[in-house]
């Protein structure tokens, strides 16, 4: 995918995110090319400088275990973006404080608590 064609997908995954809407895609990356079904959750850069979501998928083919589950996909392999009007809630377990998001978050659906001044 090429810088044009992940700009659109990371405008389109940014408004998921933020407003938590269900997104179903096509992941050429994982080999095959049936539609996912996911709950987009991060959207952050890697320290390699990758463009990556955290996903909770729901449906659609995986070779990463059982549904529904977690799954880090390349922005870079995601074709045919929708964005449902569904919402979701989110996971309860997801940790932004993790190391694996200590790298540049572009955009989270958590609420984060109110620090005390």
């Amino acid at each position: 995918m090429s810088a044009t064609q992940i700009a659109p997908a990371e405008v389109t995954l940014t408004q998921a995110v933020r407003a938590r809407r269900v997104v179903t895609g096509r992941y050429i990356a994982g080999g095959d090319d049936d539609v996912r079904v996911f709950y987009p959750h991060v959207l952050y850069r890697s320290a390699a400088g990758e463009l990556l979501v955290d996903v909770f998928q729901v449906d659609g083919p995986t070779q990463g275990g059982q549904l529904p589950g977690w799954r880090v996909l390349k922005v870079a392999g995601l074709r045919e973006l929708r964005v449902l009007d569904a919402v979701f809630l989110p996971r309860p377990w997801l940790d932004l404080v993790s190391p694996e998001f200590r790298r540049e978050v572009l955009a989270h659906c958590v609420e984060l608590a109110a620090t005390p001044d």
